[in-house]
């Protein structure tokens, strides 16, 4: 009697790690990771992109369940952010705590980073990473 090939080829593929959580990597975690790599897929389309005549916005990426925002920013431009880090993470932090769909992400996990590096440079200049406590009131 022949076997079907179906349930060895299904076995085969999960423990080939194909369309699953990789070792150690709960299915929380893993669905986290699937949902902001599209989210980082749809909101990097038509980067990089002006933003102002200060900040281009050169697209996202995913490291884990953190969502990275990679920005860059007029030399004399990120100075002043530089000089002004307090004044420059509470505008950030207003703009991710206002915003329903990030709002979502925080309370799944994630952590939402903006990283400005200096335009033509990429010398790296700033980094805030938020947590959804950083919400709370």
């Amino acid at each position: 009697m022949r076997r079907p090939l179906l349930p060895v080829f299904a076995l085969s593929m999960a423990l080939a790690g194909y369309g699953l959580p990789a070792t150690g990597e709960t299915l929380s975690e893993y669905q986290l990771n699937r949902t902001l790599t599209q989210v980082a897929k749809r909101s990097s389309e038509g980067t990089p992109r002006t933003i102002n005549e200060h900040l281009i916005d050169q697209g996202y990426a995913v490291e884990g369940a953190m969502l990275i925002n990679y920005l860059s920013v007029t030399p004399a431009h990120g100075q002043e952010m530089l000089n002004n880090r307090d004044s420059t993470r509470q505008q950030l932090r207003a703009s991710v705590c206002t915003n329903s769909g990030f709002r979502e992400l925080l309370a799944q996990g994630a952590v939402l980073s903006y990283r400005f590096s200096e335009q033509h440079s990429n010398r790296p200049l700033i980094e805030e990473r938020f947590i959804e406590s950083d919400c709370m009131p």
